[in-house]
């Protein structure tokens, strides 16, 4: 393995521990920089992994805040970041779109 891919790995791998770590603290800013990591390496396992995560965490802190609609936003985005089923994706998309009768009907 070369410098420049053994630095790139060690990279990712500080980013995402990074990112999990924030998830419990600011999961805003762990979507943000998870986002930034997918734009960099889409498809990365690791990363889309934890974006569900964070989108979920979000959802739940936007919940306890009393802002059910962007709670639900960042559930919907949370099922959308979890899955590579394409029923599941085009639910979620129809979750977020607000399309709620075409969501139900998907799921």
């Amino acid at each position: 393995m070369g410098m420049a891919v053994a630095e790139h790995v060690g990279s990712l791998a500080t980013a995402l521990a990074h990112a999990r770590r924030l998830t419990a603290h600011d999961p805003a800013l762990a979507v943000e920089q998870l986002l930034e990591i997918l734009k960099v390496m889409p498809g990365q396992a690791d990363a889309q992994r934890l974006l569900g995560g964070a989108y979920r965490a979000l959802g739940d802190q936007l919940t306890v805040t009393g802002k059910v609609e962007a709670a639900d936003q960042a559930y919907a985005r949370a099922i959308r970041a979890s899955t590579n089923d394409p029923r599941l994706i085009e639910a979620a998309g129809a979750l977020c779109d607000n399309k709620l009768a075409i969501a139900e009907r998907l799921l």
